[in-house]
């Protein structure tokens, strides 16, 4: 009976949608042919102007980035920055390039470019989304989107799996950093 329900959200999360809600996070995937969206949600206990902050500036990027990323600063202009994102794994090799902007409580990004050193992995098409502050009646929360296109569909279900993996993985790394760096943050502008 455990084969069979494990290998049953096995297939829904690699086949279609896997929603899942729990730790004050909720968060869906999808996949339909190459493209690949994620959807979540969370709450923290942090004022906007911070929140935005830490979800804005390169600095908190780097420490939220998983470690076989490196990032760097190519670009910062007024409400702007220009990011490269180096993914190193065994013998892959990726870079990308995001444009990520801030418009009031919400904070845009969208590939530029995108190249792989090893060609028969998928290449990245198009990655666009965006994070979001929300102030609801029961605290301030965090809302992040994220489509993703790639141009190979061989590999379609291990980029899924490995995707939502991923997503799932960076959500909660957001929410806990977000939530242990906030006090600090707010103790420094109060001084």
């Amino acid at each position: 009976m455990r084969t069979l329900f494990g290998s049953l959200l096995l297939i829904i999360a690699v086949q279609g949608i896997a929603a899942q809600s729990d730790d004050n996070i909720s968060y869906k995937f999808n996949r339909e042919h190459t493209t690949y969206t994620f959807s979540g949600e969370f709450k923290v206990d942090c004022e906007t102007d911070t929140l935005l902050s830490i979800l804005y500036d390169f600095e908190h990027l780097k420490n939220v980035a998983p470690p076989q990323v490196e990032v760097e600063l190519l670009e910062e202009g007024e409400n702007y920055h220009t990011i490269l994102y180096n993914l190193s794994v065994l013998f892959f090799n990726n870079q990308t390039v995001i444009k990520k902007s801030r418009q009031g409580h919400q904070i845009d990004f969208q590939m530029l470019s995108s190249s792989n050193v090893v060609q028969p992995f998928p290449k990245l098409v198009s990655s666009t989304g965006y994070y979001k502050v929300l102030q609801r009646e029961n605290g301030t929360f965090v809302q992040c989107y994220q489509q993703t296109r790639t141009n190979l569909t061989i590999f379609k279900y291990c980029i899924a799996s490995k995707m939502r993996q991923q997503a799932v993985s960076l959500i909660y790394t957001l929410r806990d950093y977000i939530n242990n760096t906030c006090p600090h943050i707010s103790d420094q502008q109060a001084d």
